[in-house]
């Protein structure tokens, strides 16, 4: 599934940063940079990932795995 928005996209020197557990641009409007690593943690700890796709425009991308049916 992707996620896009229309922003400004996310700056060169914050590519690197924006999955690591307290990492925030928006701490003054109440941001607490967790919801990025949760998510990611997440997706991985089910066998996906979340990645960031886009450098124009702030696209994520969150892969799962198909889920076997319950039998």
């Amino acid at each position: 599934m992707d996620v896009s928005d229309c922003g400004d996209g996310i700056s060169a020197n914050n590519r690197d940063q924006i999955f690591e557990a307290f990492f925030t641009t928006a701490r003054t409007t109440g941001g607490t940079g967790l919801g990025l690593s949760i998510v990611r943690a997440m997706a991985r700890q089910h066998g996906g990932n979340l990645v960031l796709l886009d450098e124009k425009k702030t696209t994520f991308r969150l892969i799962l795995p198909v889920a076997e049916p319950d039998v």
